[in-house]
């Protein structure tokens, strides 16, 4: 204990106050609370917390054990374990990091695909639109006064197909060359 606490018991050996001192304080409390309910029902206690090292680092420990009493009911003793954990705790910490990463980049592959879907009908729609337009602007006189806003439509869905041809490419993972 005194090792994974990193305190020197060369004297007569640390107190609790020692070891409580390298509790992190934000689970300080919660430490208490555990082994002072311990030894007054003289009970079992399993609790998992932080200790903040002199260096500044931290570390996690899992402490068992259990509190023993004389025949009056008196504390005597406290005995268990700690295990410090911080390797599976940091391997746990960066596994739901990856997990986290992982659903995030699923999330983006799902909106590339509804993206590509969209598009894609889209662009039918928009095909639609343009050969129409390009076929009403063709039978109409030059001079009539419905060009111009026909060509207007032409224009914007000429433009709108453009933007679709880079949604596809994005829900294709294709290099997208975008323009002002």
């Amino acid at each position: 204990m005194c090792r994974i606490f990193e305190i020197d018991s060369k004297d007569s050996g640390p107190s609790y106050a020692d070891f409580l001192a390298v509790v992190h304080p934000e689970d300080r409390d919660t430490v208490i609370r555990v082994s002072t309910h311990a030894v007054k029902a003289l009970a079992p206690f399993e609790i998992g917390y932080r200790l903040k090292m002199k260096d500044g680092g931290v570390k996690y420990v899992q402490s068992r054990g259990e509190v023993l009493g004389d025949s009056e009911g008196r504390p005597l003793r406290s005995l268990g374990t700690v295990q410090d954990i911080t390797k599976d705790k940091l391997a746990e910490e960066e596994k739901s990091s990856l997990e986290a990463q992982l659903q995030h980049a699923q999330r983006m592959e799902s909106v590339g695909r509804l993206a590509g879907g969209v598009a894609h009908d889209f662009n039918n729609m928009l095909g639609v639109i343009l050969g129409h337009a390009e076929i009403v602007i063709e039978s109409l006189d030059p001079t009539s006064p419905l060009l111009p806003p026909l060509e207007e439509i032409l224009k914007a869905a000429s433009r709108s197909a453009d933007l679709t041809r880079q949604l596809l490419a994005f829900a294709r993972k294709q290099t997208v060359t975008p323009k002002s």
